[in-house]
């Protein structure tokens, strides 16, 4: 079974490479990069669902409260 903890690494390592491609005005390739990162969010979030304790929609409704 995948625990969201376990995977911190990944967020750190992606997180560090959008910078670095939002820095450098590198469209052609954030478009993929976030992609990944939104990939890890539904991922993560499936996780979650799975084990009762938020779905993607909880975090949608989180940021329409913002």
């Amino acid at each position: 079974m995948h625990r969201i903890n376990s995977f911190p690494n990944f967020f750190f390592c992606n997180f560090k490479i959008i910078f670095t491609i939002l820095d450098a005005n590198d469209e052609e390739n954030i478009k993929e990069e976030l992609g990944d990162l939104l990939l890890q969010i539904i991922f993560h979030s499936q996780i979650a669902e799975e084990s009762g304790r938020f779905t993607f929609q909880d975090i949608i409704d989180g940021l329409s409260s913002k």
